[in-house]
């Protein structure tokens, strides 16, 4: 009455019931092959959608103007916080003024009318066609590194949010295991 272990072992059923015959061949020409060919058009695409362009503070002012991107960027901020804060200047009448050398000493202020973007590789992504407000994404996932969902921009806003959420989550889900119905 007793079988052996050999005799049970996962290949040697395999062998009996047909290790690899019609149905396994078919899958793999039909399904698998196929499928991995084409994953990949629908999985990638969220690197193409979601990408944020590089971007500086708007100032309709100079947007208005024939200047050049690059003579833009420099009048609007220093390039080292260039996405975040902008000169505070009348751009007006700088502009007329019809030198664009900016001291060095020019205090900064945040962004406060949107942000222009770098046209040249997309013309719209999803971060530049409704930029979302900070930590949307982190209120709609309980990971543990919720931090790298943010925008780079809105880090510093967020991180208390962003830490309080996660003590929240983390208090909900501690008592789970041991409730007993």
């Amino acid at each position: 009455m007793g079988t052996l272990k050999s005799e049970l072992e996962f290949e040697h059923i395999l062998e009996d019931v047909g290790d690899f015959g019609k149905y396994q061949k078919r899958l793999i020409i039909f399904f698998l092959i196929p499928s991995a060919a084409l994953l990949p058009w629908f999985t990638m695409n969220i690197l193409f959608l979601v990408f944020t362009p590089d971007h500086w503070c708007n100032v309709p002012e100079v947007a208005a103007s024939n200047l050049s991107i690059e003579i833009q960027r420099n009048i609007i901020a220093p390039l080292d916080k260039s996405s975040c804060y902008r000169y505070d200047l009348n751009y007006t009448d700088f502009l007329k003024t019809g030198s664009f050398h900016v001291k060095n000493d020019t205090p900064l202020v945040e962004c406060d009318n949107g942000w222009q973007y770098d046209t040249t590789h997309f013309q719209e992504t999803a971060a530049s066609k409704n930029r979302p407000e900070a930590g949307v994404f982190h209120r709609n996932s309980s990971h543990s590194n919720d931090r790298h969902f943010i925008h780079p921009d809105d880090r510093l806003h967020s991180l208390p949010r962003l830490e309080n959420h996660q003590r929240q989550s983390y208090a909900i889900r501690l008592p789970t295991p041991f409730h007993h119905p």
